[in-house]
Order: C-alpha cells, then sequence, then structure tokens
C-alpha cells in the first residue's frame, strides 16, 4: 500500500510540474502494480496542440470552484476527498481528474490513450466530481483539459435516466466553467422549437449556481438575437412547428419567463404587443398553469388581470402566489375567483398589507412533528371535507380550501387578506374543516404554519364553545389537526 500511494503522490508532482519523463516512468509503474493493461504500441506524440478557446471576456471563470455540494448530482459516483491518497477502485479516473485540474492536456491524453480508456459522458461527470472543491479553488485553468474530454467523449448527444445530457450534467456536478460556445453550439444545432425550449431549459438548470448564472443570462440574450436578426424569425407569425402557435405563445405555454422577457426586449417594435394581445396571452397563460408569466404581467408590466372564465386556472395561479408570497397577484386573482362564483366581497375594506406576524415561543426545536402526525379521518365525526390532492376546483368549498393553503405555506398575510376580503367569519368548526383539507401526506409537516394557526385561534368568535358531542377546540385539534396542543390552552 506504502509504495502504490507513493507512486500517486509522485505522479501528482509530475502532473503538476509538468515533468513528462518522471510522469511516464511512474505511471507505468503504477499500472504494472495494480494490474492495469497498457497499450505497448500507442505512439503519444510529446507535441500536442491545446485547443484555442476563445473566452468572451476575462471574467468569464468563477473565481473558486462554484458547485461544493453533491446534492443534486443523483449518480453513484465517487466523491473528492482530499485524504484519500489510494483512490482504491477508481485510481485511473482520480489521475485524469487530478491531470484536468492542474489543465495538463498532454498528461491526461497520456493517460486515455496508455491505458485505452473509452471516455464517456458520465466519465466526465465522474472526473468533475473528483475535482478539488475547496474554498480557494479554480479551474479557469482546467478548461482545455475539459475541451479535450468533450471533443473525446463517444457519446456526447446522450442523456442519462433522468434526461440529462453532458452540458447539464456539467452545469449541475462541475466547478469547471461551461463554456459559452460549447452551449450556444449545442442550442443553435437545433430546430426553433428546440432551441426556445432549450435556453429555457438550459438556463433554469445554469441558475442553480450564482456563478453560472451570467452564463445563462448571455445565453438567452444571444440566441435571441440569432433568430431575431440573424434567422428573421418573426414572433407575430404562428409557426407549425409551434404547433401553430406564436413564439411569444409558445413561450407562454411552457412558462418560459426570461425567454418571453427577452424576445420582446429586442424587438425593435413593441408597440405591436396591444392590450388586447395580453387579455389573450393572460388567458393562455392561466389555460397552461404559466405562473411566472401571470406574475410578471400584473407586477412587473402592471397589466390589470382581464376577465378569466377558468377557475381551476385561476384557483392554481392563487396558490402559486401563496407559495411564493406575490401578494399583489394574489388580490388581483382572488378578486377574479369571487367574482366567478358570485362570491359577495367587502369592496370598502381597507386591508393593510404590513400586518404583524405574532412571535411564538417555542417550548423546543423539537416541538413538532416531522410528517403530519394524523393522517386518518376515522375520529373526526363530522361531516368535513378531507383533503385531496386531486381536488383542483373545491367545489362547494373553495374559500376554505384557499384559506387552508395559506395555513398550510405560513402565509399569515394572504390568509388574512382571504378571511377579510371576504367577510368570513372565523369559528372552531372552520379551524377543524381547514384542519382537514390540510396536505397530509406522509413527508409533509406543518411546522411553518403555527403563525397561521395562530392567526386563526386570535379571530375566532367561539374559542370556548363546544360541539354536539360536548368537544371544545381543544378536542377537535387533537382528533382533526396536528398542530401542538400546547398553544391552544
Amino acid at each position: 500500500m506504502n509504495i502504490i500511494a507513493g507512486l500517486i503522490s509522485a505522479l501528482k508532482y509530475t502532473i503538476q510540474n509538468n515533468k513528462l519523463t518522471s510522469f511516464k516512468a511512474i505511471f507505468q509503474q503504477i499500472c504494472i502494480q495494480l494490474s492495469i493493461p497498457l497499450n505497448e504500441k500507442a505512439d503519444i506524440p510529446d507535441d500536442y496542440c491545446d485547443s484555442i478557446i476563445p473566452p468572451l471576456n476575462d471574467n468569464l471563470s468563477p473565481k473558486k470552484c462554484c458547485v461544493l455540494s453533491s446534492s443534486n448530482v443523483r449518480l453513484p459516483l465517487p466523491e473528492y476527498d482530499e485524504k484519500d491518497i489510494l483512490h482504491d477502485g477508481y485510481v485511473l479516473e482520480a489521475l485524469l481528474a487530478y491531470a484536468v485540474h492542474e489543465g495538463n492536456v498532454f498528461m491526461l491524453r497520456y493517460i486515455h490513450h496508455k491505458t485505452n480508456m473509452t471516455i464517456t459522458n458520465r466519465l466526465i461527470a465522474m472526473i468533475l466530481r473528483l475535482l478539488p472543491k475547496g474554498k480557494n479553488v479554480c479551474h479557469k485553468k482546467s478548461i482545455p483539459a475539459f475541451m479535450y474530454l468533450l471533443d473525446h467523449t463517444t457519446d456526447l448527444d446522450s442523456v442519462d435516466d433522468e434526461g440529462r445530457s453532458l452540458l447539464l450534467m456539467t452545469a449541475q456536478n462541475a466547478g469547471a466553467t461551461v463554456n459559452e460556445q460549447i452551449l450556444l453550439q449545442q442550442i443553435l444545432s437545433n430546430n426553433l422549437r428546440s432551441i426556445v425550449t432549450g435556453i429555457g431549459y438550459y438556463g433554469k438548470h445554469l441558475k442553480f449556481n450564482e456563478s453560472s448564472k451570467p452564463i445563462a443570462n448571455r445565453v438567452n440574450i444571444r440566441v435571441v438575437d440569432y433568430l431575431l436578426n440573424e434567422q428573421r424569425v418573426d414572433i407575430f407569425s404562428r409557426l407549425e412547428e409551434l404547433v401553430c402557435k406564436t413564439v411569444l405563445e409558445f413561450c407562454i405555454t411552457l412558462d418560459l419567463l426570461e425567454v418571453f422577457k427577452q424576445f420582446v426586449l429586442q424587438i425593435n417594435d413593441a408597440s405591436r404587443i396591444f392590450k388586447q394581445e395580453f387579455n389573450r396571452f393572460f388567458k393562455l397563460a392561466f389555460e397552461n398553469n404559466a405562473h411566472k408569466i401571470i406574475v410578471h404581467f400584473i407586477e412587473d408590466r402592471d397589466i390589470p388581470l382581464s376577465q378569466i372564465n377558468n377557475i381551476a386556472g385561476l384557483i392554481s395561479a392563487l396558490k402559486y402566489t401563496i407559495q411564493n408570497n406575490k401578494l399583489t397577484t394574489c388580490k388581483a386573482i382572488f378578486q377574479q375567483i369571487c367574482i366567478q362564483l358570485s362570491i359577495p366581497m367587502n369592496e370598502g375594506n381597507d386591508i393593510p398589507d404590513d400586518y404583524c406576524v405574532p412571535i411564538i415561543p417555542l417550548l423546543n426545536e423539537n416541538i413538532f412533528p416531522e410528517v403530519c402526525c394524523i393522517l386518518s379521518s376515522s375520529n373526526v365525526r363530522l361531516p368535513l371535507p378531507e383533503y385531496d390532492a386531486k381536488d383542483i376546483l373545491h367545489d362547494g368549498y373553495v374559500l376554505e380550501a384557499l384559506l387552508a393553503y395559506s395555513v398550510h405555506e405560513g402565509n399569515v398575510s394572504m390568509l388574512r387578506y382571504i378571511h377579510l376580503k371576504a367577510n368570513m367569519t372565523i369559528t372552531n368548526r372552520l379551524i377543524a374543516m381547514i384542519m382537514r383539507l390540510l396536505p397530509k401526506d406522509e413527508d409533509v409537516g406543518h411546522k411553518k404554519s403555527m403563525p397561521a394557526f395562530m392567526y386563526l385561534l386570535d379571530h375566532t368568535t367561539d374559542l370556548d364553545n363546544v360541539d354536539d358531542e360536548g368537544r371544545n377546540l381543544l378536542h377537535m385539534t387533537a382528533q382533526n389537526g396536528c398542530f401542538d396542543k400546547r398553544y391552544i390552552v
């Protein structure tokens, strides 16, 4: 073991300091010791020419490794460990990773050819996970070596079991900078439909990492510029390859907000998008649950919400605003729902947005169950509707379902808005009903719901009353909900 450890350590030194003669001798010794077959006939010239990579600017690469977490790898790959000196079971891959880290293309190439290794997308993903990822580590110098891997992979266009291409795995699993030109070439080599979806798809995943967000933005700009000014795509014409939709309509159906915004920003005559056009856009957005687009229209572009005859779409969008705390859009959509369902509204009620959420003193940090603790309704003994994940209309109890969703998300402001705008009376029975309408999946907990639950307790009109079975709110809470009961006492 000591011999192998010493050989690997010495080989890394030769890679780092570009000592080619010593590198070749030590590498052959490692292969002999580990019974790794060598291609004795392989003629590997010393004068390999590195690819010339034209960066857009000198600040393209992050100053340090941008991905320190492996939470989104979702592949059974070994991780970089600075204490690991033997790399048992993956020594060749670890040496390739070290060559990439040092930007030593020749030695990377030598290992590749001398051992007859096949470079695949999975191998590249593995190498990326084996790169050093310390806080002060940068991989800017690694790009030429990374380009070598891309040039020699045998399955560049393939996808893994989750449908991820090499580019996407690179965005998720590397510290190496994604080269913009490669990304552009991959996106622009497709038809119009794939180009538009590709910008949104890759942009979404690139924005997971702070350092790759500028890359996503620049690619978005360049692709749209290419389509408008080089391909002369008319974004107002309905195109067969976009399922007889215009480019803007197609973006809306897939909720590609950033792509939509970029097209609107770059068109020469934005005035062609008239008010009636946005009315049609709204209708399309609600039909396709394009929630980000809806919020953008209302909050960023200040476009009044037109009449929408789509209750399922309105409810779905309202839940999105509750979940993401988009209060302005929430108000507009809630009023539409009330109009459509003939629910009386308190038109004169001024509901300030700055409601102060009460501070709840916890007895200890582990006071709440990790998951919902009441999945059964066997002891409810009240004619109450139950939570159903497939129920999107909540026919006959839509207000109660929206209150329940606000409680579930812990959004006190929107809970309060619905309560006051609809002139609802909060009672013990209503609270019990809300509890039964809370999501009760096995992986759902309600810890964040406590402030909203406290709001209900503070505003119930019959806190001390009992039902026909003599049960007060504490009893019903114990039977029908999973909040900590000590807050009721």
